[in-house]
């Protein structure tokens, strides 16, 4: 457990690099041309962003709120 933070920030960096990567990818083959809306995920760029920061939003909650209290020192 005295690693948990540390590891917690190694998963919200990775999803953060995994995020970007597939944002980057996704410009360069689907919303290069337009940004034309669609109801499904890569094809409507703005709904893609919008799952993107969901997604990140939760895992940067979920590492905050569900970190164990530090310990005491008496």
């Amino acid at each position: 457990m005295d690693h948990s933070g540390k590891a917690g920030l190694a998963v919200v960096l990775i999803t953060s690099v995994i995020l970007v990567t597939l944002s980057v990818v996704f410009y360069l083959i689907f919303w290069q041309g337009s940004w034309e809306s669609s109801v499904f995920v890569p094809d409507s760029g703005p709904l893609t962003l919008t799952f993107f920061g969901t997604v990140l939003a939760s895992v940067i909650f979920a590492h905050r709120s569900l970190r164990p209290e530090p310990k005491r020192k008496s």
